[in-house]
């Protein structure tokens, strides 16, 4: 705690009236990354695509978040991070702030197949588990960033509809 105080030019006392130990201070700084990356994933969303343009900007949008700032994604869905025993986000009842993005997306595909079942939740865990997968590969090695990014736009193109 003392070396993230001296890093922001505060005493260590200061941190400690805001967060009671080190993971307290990493939950808020998970919270407020995600927070970020939703908002940033939110601001693609809003714009006027069809559905499938949607979730293709949503993928690499994702991707990207992580590519840039590799620490800050893993801590967001770490052990302290999100979807967790203990996270701070086990007790919202609407689920991981991310996740509903993708529900969003995926209730919009829905409706453009009128033959599909309806089970938007499904389907948004499947193309989050999907980027989130992709992601982490790109972040440990075995994918390069473009292959990644690559896939993402192939899974927006023909998305695993149920």
């Amino acid at each position: 705690m003392r070396r993230v105080a001296d890093s922001i030019g505060v005493s260590a006392t200061a941190v400690y009236r805001h967060f009671p130990d080190r993971e307290g201070l990493l939950r808020g700084a998970a919270t407020q990354a995600i927070d970020e990356l939703v908002a940033d994933l939110e601001s693609t969303m809003s714009q006027e695509y069809s559905a499938r343009m949607r979730l293709e900007a949503l993928l690499t949008d994702y991707l990207e978040a992580a590519a840039t700032a590799p620490g800050r994604f893993r801590l967001m869905f770490g052990p302290l991070g999100a979807g967790h025993v203990g996270g701070f986000l086990d007790a919202d009842p609407l689920g991981p702030k991310p996740q509903r993005l993708f529900v969003a997306v995926a209730h919009e595909l829905i409706e453009t197949r009128p033959d599909t079942a309806d089970d938007a939740t499904t389907l948004a865990t499947m193309l989050w588990a999907t980027v989130h997968g992709l992601a982490t590969l790109m972040l440990d090695g075995p994918l390069e960033p473009s292959l990644a990014r690559t896939l993402a736009i192939r899974l927006a193109a023909s998305p695993p509809l149920i």
